[in-house]
């Protein structure tokens, strides 16, 4: 898994992901969510995949998303890597021809499995970033003051014009 993320995110996020691991008694869930100064516009930096199988699951995004509510702006989407492992009879994957898109006989416990196990990251983690200067992938408020956080001096410009130069 390491060695792919290489293929599927910059190493500055790469630097910045949080692990995740939970098991219960119907699902495993390991993967990486990227700190909340490194989001996307779209939910293309969500990789979810359920008993090895690539998906696109709406709902598993919302509950993604609804985890880092205060964090990030309402248009951001966290980036994200979830392995689920559930029992084979618990996954109806004849949703979609495909096979993108399943349904969970429970998804009200796969859910609340997902929003507990990011929940319990993001509160086990410094949620400022490692790398005092680097490219922002968001521009939302708390991202700003999360990354002001890290400037270790704060630097301000003073412009000065000069208006008869402006005037000619």
């Amino acid at each position: 898994l390491i060695s792919r993320l290489d293929l599927l995110l910059n190493e500055q996020i790469i630097q910045n992901l949080i692990p995740l691991s939970q098991t219960n008694d119907y699902i495993q869930i390991t993967g990486f969510i990227a700190k909340p100064q490194f989001t996307t516009q779209s939910q293309n930096k969500q990789y979810l995949f359920v008993n090895q199988r690539r998906i696109v699951d709406k709902q598993i995004s919302q509950t993604i998303k609804e985890n880092f509510s205060q964090l990030i702006a309402a248009k951001d989407q966290p980036v994200c890597i979830l392995l689920l492992t559930v029992p084979h009879e618990l996954v109806d994957v004849n949703v979609h021809p495909r096979k993108e898109q399943i349904a969970f006989f429970n998804h009200e416990l796969i859910h609340q499995t997902i929003s507990t196990t990011i929940s319990e990251a993001l509160n086990n983690i410094d949620l400022t970033s490692q790398h005092n200067f680097y490219q922002p992938i968001t521009t939302d408020y708390t991202g700003k003051s999360l990354r002001q956080s890290t400037t270790p001096w704060q630097v301000k410009q003073t412009i000065s014009v000069d208006y008869q130069t402006v005037q000619q």
